[in-house]
C-alpha cells in the first residue's frame, strides 16, 4: 500500500496483523517518482476504492504505466477512467474483490485495459494534450492568435 502514512496507517497495519496477512502487505510510504513508476510496472493492477476523488492522479499515473484499474465512480474518476477500467462503489467490498479477481484471472483483459488506459491518458491528460487544449482556449478568446513556435 503506497502513499503517505496518514491517520489511517496504524489501523491498516493492525488490520493486516489481525487478518494474518502482514507477511504479504507492505507499507513503503511515499515513494520517489522513479520508485513509484517501478512499483506500477511490477503491479498486476491498481485497486483504489475511493470515497472522494477530485481527479484521480494515482489512477491516471497507473493507467499511464499500462495498468488496469479497479476504482470507484467518484469525482472526475469516471472521466479519467472511461472505458479503461472497472468502476465499483467504494462500499462494495465484494464487488471490488470480484473485479480484482476477474482481472487477475484474465491477464489478457488486464493487458487490454492497460493499453486502452495508457492511450486514454496520452490522448487526454498528457502535456501535449494539455498544451493543445490550452491553445484552443486562447485562440477562442483571442481570434487570430497563434502560439509562438515552441511555446505551446
Amino acid at each position: 500500500i503506497i502513499g503517505e502514512h496518514g491517520d489511517a496507517y496504524p489501523d491498516l497495519v493492525a488490520m493486516a496483523h489481525g487478518l494474518g496477512v502482514q507477511h504479504a502487505v507492505a507499507f513503503p510510504g511515499r515513494l520517489s517518482t522513479a520508485d513509484k513508476v517501478a512499483a506500477y510496472q511490477r503491479a498486476a493492477l491498481l485497486a483504489q476504492a475511493t470515497i472522494y476523488e477530485g481527479f484521480g492522479v494515482s489512477i491516471a499515473e497507473a493507467m499511464a504505466c499500462g495498468l488496469p484499474v479497479v476504482t470507484s465512480p467518484r469525482g472526475a474518476v469516471v472521466e479519467v477512467v472511461g472505458d479503461a477500467g472497472r468502476l465499483v462503489e467504494p462500499d462494495d467490498a465484494d464487488g471490488m474483490a470480484r473485479e480484482i479477481a476477474a482481472l487477475l484471472d484474465d491477464p489478457a483483459e488486464g493487458t487490454r485495459l492497460g493499453r486502452v488506459g495508457r492511450a486514454r491518458v496520452e490522448a487526454n491528460f498528457s502535456h501535449a494534450a494539455h498544451r493543445a487544449g490550452l491553445a484552443q482556449v486562447i485562440a477562442a478568446v483571442l481570434p487570430g492568435w497563434s502560439p509562438p513556435a515552441g511555446v505551446l
